[in-house]
């Protein structure tokens, strides 16, 4: 028997699907590492995402971009933003500078965070990100509070498992070989978390509210163990994880919301650091034919559509 708060269950043949993509840029993933890389160094934005945009033609479908404010201080970043927007995809919120613990963040800083990536990112794309991710699958009351002042219509930063908050810390940990490397992932608590979309509760974000405006819409985790299984987690395990996970996740019935990052498609290799890094640690040819199996195999049994798209269907069917 599903339990209450994932009662809500797509009735059509096919449930909807959202491709989400984290465009982190390397000073980002260098940082993960617990070493530096500089802002304009620009890979990311220019060879990856492209490649993206190529893959997602290639199967006519359109996904979501949740995007860091501070690249987009670099004109050719903008450009790529824009360009995004021009071939009908969806731009988020990711954050102004993808800070590493909320929890020690105050309400000021929580506003600088999202108002300042908002602000940039409408600029850039030429209209209203309604989105929102934050960095390290973290949310909270405070957070949600400035999203509904801001007028967002739905967050998609809760990755419903037990695990998060352990793998992610020990893999960075192991990659940089330095304990100093201290970035919480989530919390704990998190695995009791609803994986089916939610309104969101400003006084506790587990339990869905009564009413309200903004949307929750949890990251995929697999059924009976809540394992994620996002890009980074099958680029360290293997395929065959992720089509266990899909597997699960299918018989339920419930709306999935998968993320890759735009890292998974660099193919850059002179940076000592992305040699130890999990993803660009695969072979670029492997990785290109990994991300296109994951795509085909979602668009097979999936209708992808935006995470805007989604989150207006899902209120539409809990208002009725």
């Amino acid at each position: 028997m599903i339990p209450p708060h994932e009662a809500f269950v797509i009735t059509v043949r096919s449930p909807p699907a959202v491709i989400s993509i984290d465009v982190d840029s390397l000073w980002v993933l260098a940082e993960n590492m617990g070493c530096t890389a500089e802002l304009d160094e620009t890979a990311i934005y220019t060879q990856a995402v492209p490649e993206f945009l190529r893959l997602l033609d290639l199967f006519s479908i359109k996904a979501t971009f949740f995007c860091v404010g501070k690249d987009l201080t670099v004109e050719c970043n903008r450009a790529i933003v824009a360009e995004i927007v021009r071939r009908g995809h969806e731009i988020g919120n990711h954050t102004m500078t993808h800070p590493k613990n909320w929890a020690e963040l105050g309400s000021n800083d929580i506003i600088d965070e999202i108002a300042g990536c908002h602000e940039v990112m409408g600029k850039a794309g030429g209209k209203d990100v309604v989105g929102f991710r934050a960095s390290g699958y973290y949310l909270d009351s405070r957070m949600v509070s400035v999203l509904r002042e801001m007028g967002y219509v739905y967050d998609t930063s809760v990755l419903p498992s037990y695990y998060m908050s352990l793998l992610m810390p020990l893999g960075r940990m192991l990659m940089a070989r330095s304990t100093k490397v201290n970035w919480p992932c989530g919390q704990f608590a998190y695995g009791t978390a609803p994986r089916s979309p939610y309104i969101l509760n400003e006084r506790d974000i587990f339990h869905p509210a009564v009413e309200g405006d903004i949307l929750e819409l949890p990251i995929a985790s697999s059924s009976f163990l809540r394992l994620p299984f996002h890009s980074t987690i099958v680029f360290a395990t293997g395929f065959w994880f992720f089509n266990w996970a899909l597997h699960t996740f299918r018989q339920t019935g419930l709306p999935l919301v998968y993320v890759f990052h735009a890292v998974d498609l660099l193919d850059n290799d002179k940076k000592d650091f992305l040699k130890k890094y999990v993803t660009t640690r695969v072979l670029y040819s492997r990785r290109l034919e990994i991300v296109e199996s994951i795509l085909a195999r979602i668009v097979k049994e999936y209708r992808v559509i935006t995470g805007c798209q989604l989150a207006y269907e899902t209120k539409g069917a809990l208002c009725q």
